[in-house]
């Protein structure tokens, strides 16, 4: 069985506040810099919403609602998707949770 190819790693570049790969770059916000350093930092794990809404700086949903940290995570992601076209490495898990693989995601059974 052939193995399925993995994704060059995201390199982030605090000074200017990108990421690249594939010899792309994309510029982030600083609440996406903060979210995307987190979830490479943790490769392969499940980090919740809260804790991504702690890292970018927002203590409570009051701070920064649900419906903009969803906006700006379906942001990272469409970014991240432009770094790696092949398959998403920034995604959510089953559970709701956010993780960084540089794998791609599993194949779907065929019913």
């Amino acid at each position: 069985m052939a193995q399925r190819p993995t994704a060059p790693p995201v390199v982030l570049d605090a000074l200017e506040s990108v990421a690249s790969a594939n010899g792309r770059v994309e510029k982030l916000n600083p609440a996406e810099f903060a979210m995307l350093e987190q979830l490479i930092r943790f490769p392969e794990q499940s980090i919740s919403r809260d804790s991504l809404r702690n890292v970018a700086g927002f203590d409570d949903e009051a701070s920064l609602p649900d419906r903009r940290l969803d906006s700006w995570l379906r942001t990272l992601i469409r970014k991240t998707n432009v770094l790696n076209p092949d398959f998403p490495v920034v995604r959510q898990d089953g559970a709701g949770n956010y993780l960084y693989s540089l794998k791609p995601p599993p194949k779907k059974p065929i019913d």
